[in-house]
């Protein structure tokens, strides 16, 4: 009936939480479109789609541009176009440039030079966006563009925008707010998934902590992969060479925290997979060494990169293959699912870095982000089935020394505590012992039954926990016996027994049956005894309690 309830009210919970979200929606929408108040946006104008007019010139003969982005198999070729007039504010040009030599005149005038100066090692220049300030044009001058390609075979100008700075800026950040908003995404997923993993790692019992950590590190370097192989990077950081290293590095790298992850799923230990993180760092430091010292482009020596990356997948198909078959394991064929769609992105990225037809790098992204998503969820229900598994056996082990009839400590525990005092003799806050018995049990039992006698042996329990709380621990070691360990060696036996008396009268105040209890007290005192020794002596002080007890009877 309570849990029903309690289903209830959890259900209308949820509605009201579902209301608050669609007035908090209607509220914002109607706010929105009915204030009153000024736009206080600021307004950097548009840029204008400069693409169209293009011109070049063949064998003295001048050829229009259709459409950018524009190909054709040269060595270098230059491009004009008559400029607009562009008022009282400057204009600045922007197009995207892979990889190749850029000259930008107005007139006679050279007003920008990309791949003028060499890189610090080789000959491949970085891909980039180019914002070409044109200054303030009245309507007579003519934009001139040289291209000079330093790979492959073809020259390539892409589209191009014109306005006044802020438009331009804003323009690209509004085309590129797919790509920041998946590096800000990717970023905090792993900074998230790192810090869950250094906390695992510092308590200890939680080994799931590498699995945190190597998700974590594999979505950071993945995300710092894309975000430096886009033109965002290169905005912020203002350095296009060392972006473009970056994204090479990571390129390299991302994939060992994945066999680290894919080691901390699996049951069975595959060799491969440490195989495969030393031939992956292998080839980072080889590939580093033959940039460095020999100046060989990193972009000619991809594809070795490509194929450890073709063979990493098919043996961890392969591995997680194998674990969903023994161990039908949900993490394996989840894993499974998401390299899956990975392999399926990897797969028309590729395609576009080796034939230039299309550009991948959206579906590249989703499938990254699909990747991340599935290994947090991955990690966390890990965690999640493991903290379950821990709760149910630290429950399982104070069972085994909690008794659960009163709640106090069993006699295996009253062991373990004696073994630990001996073991610390020297360094434990021992103060004393007290031995408990509950008189009457056996009249009581007789005459109202058991049941009322296991009331009065949790009402007994009670009162002496009560007594000596923050005092002492209890232990019930017998059917009516208790002992304390005493902690606190200000007390003397007189404040004890007032302690316990109160906690016993309170009691019996509720309770037709009232309970009796007969003490025995050892303190410490300034004599040297050790815990035996204490434990016998209240043993003994409490059987003579109990005797001058029937005595008086």
């Amino acid at each position: 009936m309570q849990e029903q309830l309690g289903k209830r009210v959890r259900k209308r919970i949820n509605i009201l939480i579902g209301l608050m979200v669609v007035v908090a929606a209607a509220v914002f929408f109607v706010v929105g479109n009915q204030s009153g108040l000024e736009n206080t946006a600021v307004d950097f104008g548009n840029t204008e789609d400069f693409s169209r007019g293009w011109y070049y010139e063949e064998n003295g003969q001048v050829k229009y541009v259709e459409e950018l982005p524009f190909t054709a198999e040269a060595d270098e070729m230059i491009f004009y176009h008559k400029l607009p007039d562009s008022g009282e504010e400057p204009v600045v040009l922007s197009f995207r440039n892979r990889q190749q030599k850029v000259t930008v005149r107005v007139g006679e005038k050279c007003v920008y030079q990309y791949g003028g100066s060499s890189p610090l090692r080789g000959s491949l220049l970085p891909s980039i966006q180019c914002f070409v300030s044109l200054g303030i044009q009245d309507g007579t001058e003519t934009a001139v563009i040289q291209i000079e390609r330093t790979v492959g075979k073809k020259i390539m100008l892409s589209e191009i925008r014109l306005g006044s700075q802020g438009a331009v800026l804003m323009g690209f950040f509004r085309e590129s707010w797919g790509i920041i908003f998946f590096g800000v995404l990717m970023v905090v997923f792993s900074m998230g998934l790192l810090a869950g993993g250094l906390v695992l790692r510092i308590r200890s019992g939680y080994t799931e902590y590498s699995m945190f950590l190597s998700a974590g590190m594999f979505v950071l370097l993945s995300s710092l992969w894309v975000l430096s192989d886009s033109p965002v990077m290169q905005l912020l950081t203002g350095s296009s060479e060392v972006v473009f290293i970056v994204s090479f590095l990571c390129f390299m790298v991302f994939p060992i925290p994945m066999f680290f992850f894919v080691e901390s799923i699996c049951e069975k230990k595959y060799r491969g997979l440490s195989v495969l993180k030393l031939l992956f760092s292998f080839n980072f430091f080889i590939q580093v060494f033959l940039y460095m010292a020999a100046g060989v482009e990193f972009y000619k020596m991809l594809p070795i990169t490509h194929i450890l990356i073709a063979a990493s997948i098919i043996f961890t198909i392969y591995c997680l293959g194998k674990e969903c078959r023994r161990n039908r394991s949900f993490y394996a064929r989840e894993i499974l699912i998401a390299l899956f769609i990975f392999m399926a992105t990897a797969f028309l990225s590729l395609a576009d870095f080796y034939s230039n037809r299309k550009d991948y790098s959206v579906i590249m992204r989703l499938g990254l982000l699909a990747y991340a998503l599935i290994l947090i969820v991955i990690s966390f229900r890990k965690l999640i089935l493991s903290g379950e598994e821990r709760a149910k056996l630290k429950v399982y082990r104070s069972l085994a020394y909690v008794d659960i009839m009163t709640g106090c400590n069993n006699r295996a525990a009253f062991e373990k505590a004696l073994e630990i005092l001996r073991a610390r003799e020297e360094e434990s806050e021992l103060a004393g012992m007290a031995m408990i018995d509950l008189d009457g049990l056996k009249r009581v039992n007789d005459t109202y039954g058991h049941s009322m006698g296991d009331e009065m042996i949790i009402g007994a329990g009670d009162s002496i926990k009560k007594a000596f709380a923050g005092r002492g621990e209890c232990f019930r070691i017998g059917g009516d016996e208790f002992t304390v360990i005493l902690k606190d060696k200000k007390l003397q036996e007189k404040e004890y027994r007032r302690l316990l008396e109160e906690m016993v009268s309170a009691y019996n105040d509720y309770h037709e049956i009232p309970i009796r209890l007969s003490c025995g007290f050892a303190l410490l005192g300034t004599e040297k005894r050790d815990v035996d020794a204490l434990y016998k002596e209240a043993d003994r002080n409490m059987y003579r309690e109990k005797q001058k007890t029937k005595d008086k009877r």
